[in-house]
Parts: C-alpha cells; sequence; structure tokens
C-alpha cells in the first residue's frame, strides 16, 4: 500500500533471469531490461528507429559495439513509453532518444524533458531508466528473490 504517498510511481520489467522494478518520486518513471542477442538483425534499426538513432547504431565500430548502441536505445525507448503509458502502442520512430552518437542523458520528446539512465548488468544485460526528473541512483541495489519471498 502506497498510503500516505501516492506520487511514488514505480515499472517492472523482465528479460531472461531478471526481474527489475524502477521507483521513486516522479508518477512518470519507465524501466527496460534486455538481454544484448547477437541474433538481431540491425536492419530493424533502420526500419522501426528515427533517422538519427539509426545513425547512432551503424557509425559504431564493431558489430558488438553496434549491437550494445542497438539495445541501449531499444531499451531507452521502451523505458520512455512506459513512462508514458503507451507500451509499444506508438511508433518506434515517432521519436529520438538520441542526441547525436549518444544514448542522451536528457531528451526533449513532444515538448516534455526525459532523463535516462543505462546500466549493465551481468554480462550481456542492459538496463534503462526513464523518469521526468532527475532522481536515480549512482548504482542499482540487488536482491536476491528468495530474501524477498519465502520460496519455501
Amino acid at each position: 500500500m502506497l498510503g500516505h504517498h501516492p506520487s511514488i510511481g514505480f515499472n517492472v520489467s523482465l528479460s531472461g533471469d531478471w526481474v527489475v522494478l524502477a521507483a521513486g518520486p516522479s508518477q512518470r518513471i519507465g524501466i527496460d531490461v534486455e538481454r544484448i542477442n547477437d541474433a538481431i538483425e540491425l536492419e530493424v534499426a533502420r526500419r522501426f528507429y528515427a533517422e538519427e538513432e539509426y545513425c547512432a547504431v551503424m557509425q559504431q565500430q564493431t558489430e558488438e559495439q553496434r549491437l550494445r548502441q542497438f539495445f541501449r536505445i531499444w531499451t531507452a525507448k521502451e523505458s520512455y513509453m512506459k513512462a508514458i503509458g503507451k507500451g509499444l502502442s506508438m511508433p518506434l520512430d515517432s521519436f529520438s532518444t538520441v542526441k547525436g552518437n549518444a544514448l542522451a542523458e536528457k531528451q526533449l520528446i513532444n515538448g516534455r524533458r526525459w532523463y535516462f539512465r543505462t546500466f549493465t548488468l551481468e554480462a550481456g544485460y542492459l538496463l534503462t531508466t526513464c523518469a521526468d526528473t532527475y532522481d536515480f541512483d549512482e548504482a542499482i541495489q540487488f536482491y536476491d528473490i528468495a530474501s524477498l519471498i519465502p520460496l519455501n
């Protein structure tokens, strides 16, 4: 129960063995976690990303860097769409999460300022949070599910 704290927002995402939660004083908060999948065809970025984002992917030096950039952008886009309550119902190319060749830490999207923070989990996983206020922790707090929920 949120009780006396109705302004607290939260969002959840899962991928593989990871379940992640973002919570904070902003009611508009989103999070996405994804495994970097080397089977993805990077041409997906040409078809679905904003032009600036596609260029940010393809300008990376190596295939590994291109994949990492692809998923940085993907997690940013999905966390933004979750923060505004749209999920994947809006066109992915209708907004951009990059400035120049890099993921923006803050970006004006549809007249509103949004803040992004990307973290690397274990090798092969990225997560990005998005909120309308910059109130991100410097580090991720990890909990084993067994410490939160009795599994006996």
